[in-house]
């Protein structure tokens, strides 16, 4: 197998592999952001009769990136984000790089400041819906065991779930 031939396998197989470093999920490009599905998972080494582990390219550092879908963030991220990307424009303009580099830096500090309290009610909310779920448990587990038991702690994680929902879009 020539060089090119390796080359193109590897690129295939890298961008096949889904392995997103942003927060957020990733799913095969071909699936509509629907994920890989049953059966549908990443190719592994050796695939396509080029020995145990693909040859690494020759002409790169790193793989490509894999394209993926990623999922919005609640409104809070959206908008920590919304601000930088003003903040960022403002700063670009600047024509002296000494003042354009420090507006750069206290436009990500914030940036990240912002992302944090976002992050930490967040928290807090999921925190307030795992308590909320352990009271109804605790409500399930005095029931005598059989079908209702079963169906009030199905009922506890579907709320559980909802609540999560809700605080992902604060």
């Amino acid at each position: 197998m020539t060089n090119i031939h390796r080359i193109a396998a590897v690129v295939l197989l890298c961008t096949s592999v889904v392995a997103c470093q942003e927060v957020g999920e990733c799913w095969y490009e071909t699936e509509g952001g629907q994920g890989a599905g049953v059966g549908g998972g990443p190719i592994g080494p050796g695939a396509g009769g080029f020995g145990e582990a693909p040859p690494e390219p020759q002409s790169a550092d790193e793989p490509l990136p894999p394209d993926c879908l990623i999922v919005p963030q609640g409104a809070c991220f959206e908008k920590c984000l919304s601000d930088y990307e003003d903040a960022a424009a403002v700063c670009g303009k600047m024509e002296d790089e000494t003042k354009r580099r420090a507006c750069q830096d206290a436009a990500y500090a914030t940036y990240k400041s912002c992302r944090g309290t976002c992050q930490n009610v967040y928290n807090a909310c999921k925190d307030k819906c795992d308590e909320k779920a352990t009271e109804a448990h605790k409500l399930c587990e005095a029931m005598k065991d059989g079908p209702g038991k079963a169906k009030c702690r199905q009922v506890a994680e579907e709320q559980r779930a909802n609540c999560y929902r809700d605080c992902e879009k604060k």
